[in-house]
């Protein structure tokens, strides 16, 4: 009809063609989508017929396909220009629906639930006005997030409610079954991918290294995993499967370690220690004191396998450890010691050991001196005296002894010890020394001389009942001189020639092995002295003594002798006699020559001749 009246235009005014007609006929510009077909008319319309469906229909597939379009389309009876009016210029919407509130889009056979209820219609229909043509399949609105694909049909395994968790996939129908402790693991742990993108296809999952790494390099020893464990519960294993594997470790359960539990040793991380956790049994510590406490506190290092064994914790025979690691090292007698002298009975290891290590000696040793020694700096440790290699002899010497109660002096610093200490002897006395011999005593002991040493004088000093002191006449540098003595203060005081005369001159042993005499001495001059005059002052009276004559010097010289004081006074021409001349020497008793004075003499003609006798020839002639 419309070309029918472009020829008739066409030929009223003279113009060539219809084209050239519409573009004067033509009853408005087509909407923007239709403006490339401004100049074809026979695109849309059809002669005689105008505009008919089949012409859209041509172009517009979708409006026939859509559920919702064509059913409308049919109930209405209308055509597609009914409702699609072109030729009202170019910004002309061909398209004027709006969706109501409550539109039911079932009725396009895409019925909304739960998530994409919940969206807008331009979350779906992006280009506006355009409602058709929407395809229903998730590819074509979803990115396929397990590339490679695993086919278009996300709604059998995922639900419109929610894409995590493949609710309605059952692993069933997958090639590998989940049975045992495999249906309770996340996907996740199998279905690893980088990003949001996982990976379904493709994984291994023949043998069980596959998914799970080895404990550790040739844990399985070449078998397979399910040679020891199962599904149902990994841990599990049989006691000989554990104990064959162990075997091949770098260590292999012997002895009591063969009967303990796996999780003694194999403990579940520390963050993940919660009921119902599992052990672990990536690298274990294989050393002892990683399981075990260490009774030593690590006194002696880690490694215990030095000194004991694995069948029990009893020492080795001939073990490498040595006391020397301790703090009490053992040296000289204590070498020798059985450990259960000093680590005996049946206390707690920590008793008998740890407690035990570093001790002073009265901790094994009885102090067999009573306490300690105020004179000896520490005096209540035994090894500031005595040492290891043997209780005696004790290291204590004159400088310790200064500051005892009875310093050394004199002699006494060079007397042996046992000289004032000796040693029990009677077995019931004293007490033993940490070597088994009789300990000397030390406490206790007499501080005067008599106390240690022998009166060799016999008691010749005992007067009145009370024992003079030695110190009185002895000093203690030595016993002998007595230099302390003073001879003045006894009755015999020592002048001239006895102040020079030795001790021993005076004083000897009266008999072979008896003492010395000091005490109840002869005071008279013969008494010492023998008398050189054969006895003559005392044989007649009157007696005279030494000192009548003599005086008591060194020279033991004749005093002046009164002669007057005798029966024969010397007079005159007598007193100037030599006493030699009337008191000749003449052998004595004793044969040796003695001066004789009681000579008996008292007439003058008993020493001189008669100077008066008559002359021979006197008496013959005469005077």
């Amino acid at each position: 009809m419309a070309l029918v009246l472009c020829a008739v235009l066409a030929a009223i005014t003279g113009l060539s063609s219809p084209a050239q007609a519409q573009e004067f006929t033509s009853p408005g510009q087509l909407a923007a989508s239709h403006a490339k077909y401004e100049q074809q008319c026979d695109k849309c319309h059809t002669e005689g017929k105008g505009v008919v469906d089949d012409k859209c229909l041509d172009c517009h597939k979708v409006a026939k396909t859509s559920k919702f379009h064509w059913n409308y389309a049919q109930a209405s009876k209308k055509s597609c220009a009914g409702c699609h009016r072109d030729h009202r210029g170019r910004d002309f919407a061909l398209i004027r629906w709006h969706p109501p509130k409550d539109f039911d889009h079932a009725e396009t056979g895409y019925p909304l639930k739960s998530a994409h209820a919940l969206q807008t219609c331009a979350a779906c229909h992006k280009t506006p006005q355009r409602w058709m043509g929407a395809k229903t399949a998730c590819s074509s609105c979803h990115a396929d997030q397990h590339k490679p694909t695993l086919g278009n049909r996300c709604e059998s395994c995922h639900t419109e409610s929610q894409f995590a968790g493949a609710e309605k996939f059952q692993h069933d129908s997958a090639k590998m079954k989940l049975v045992g402790k495999h249906k309770d693991v996340a996907c996740a742990k199998c279905h690893q991918a980088s990003g949001i993108k996982g990976r379904f296809r493709g994984i291994a999952f023949a043998a069980c290294a596959d998914c799970h790494r080895e404990p550790k390099s040739g844990h399985s020893g070449g078998k397979d995993c399910k040679d020891c464990h199962g599904n149902d519960d990994w841990a599990k294993v049989s006691r000989g499967s554990a104990l064959e594997l162990h075997q091949r470790t770098r260590f292999p359960l012997l002895g009591r370690h063969a009967d303990a539990a796996c999780d003694k040793c194999h403990k579940a991380a520390p963050s993940a220690v919660k009921p119902g956790s599992k052990p672990g049994f990536g690298p274990v510590d294989s050393a002892c004191t990683s399981c075990h406490r260490d009774p030593h506190e690590r006194r002696f290092g880690a490694d215990c396998k030095k000194c004991h064994g694995f069948m029990d914790f009893r020492m080795l025979s001939g073990p490498p450890w040595s006391h020397d690691s301790t703090r009490y090292p053992l040296l000289g007698l204590h070498k020798k010691v059985a450990c259960t002298s000093c680590h005996g009975g049946s206390g707690p290891y920590p008793k008998k050991y740890l407690g035990r290590d570093g001790d002073t000696c009265l901790d094994c040793h009885k102090d067999p001196h009573g306490g300690p020694f105020a004179s000896v700096a520490k005096g209540d440790r035994c090894e500031t005296c005595h040492t290891v290699q043997g209780f005696a002899p004790a290291d204590y010497g004159v400088d310790q002894h200064a500051r005892a109660a009875y310093p050394l002096e004199g002699a006494h610093r060079v007397a042996g010890c046992a000289g004032c200490h000796p040693a029990p002897s009677k077995p019931s006395e004293g007490v033993l020394a940490p070597d088994g011999s009789k300990v000397i005593k030390l406490r206790g002991l007499p501080q005067t001389c008599a106390g240690c040493h022998k009166d060799v004088h016999a008691g010749q000093f005992v007067a009145q009942g009370q024992l003079r002191s030695c110190d009185q006449c002895h000093n203690k540098q030595a016993f002998v001189p007595a230099t302390v003595f003073d001879h003045a203060k006894t009755r015999f005081a020592l002048t001239g020639g006895h102040a020079k005369a030795s001790c021993t001159a005076c004083h000897v042993r009266p008999l072979p092995g008896a003492p010395v005499q000091f005490a109840e001495m002869k005071q008279s001059c013969q008494g010492c002295h023998a008398d050189p005059h054969g006895g003559q002052f005392a044989a007649v009276e009157p007696v005279r003594s030494c000192e009548d004559c003599h005086r008591p010097d060194a020279t033991f010289k004749i005093s002046q002798f009164d002669h007057s004081r005798s029966r024969f006074a010397l007079d005159v021409r007598h007193s100037q006699v030599a006493c030699a001349k009337c008191h000749p020497s003449r052998p004595g008793t004793d044969g040796k020559a003695t001066a004789f004075y009681r000579i008996g003499v008292t007439a003058c003609a008993q020493c001189h001749k008669n100077p008066h006798t008559p002359r021979a020839g006197m008496q013959r002639g005469g005077r």
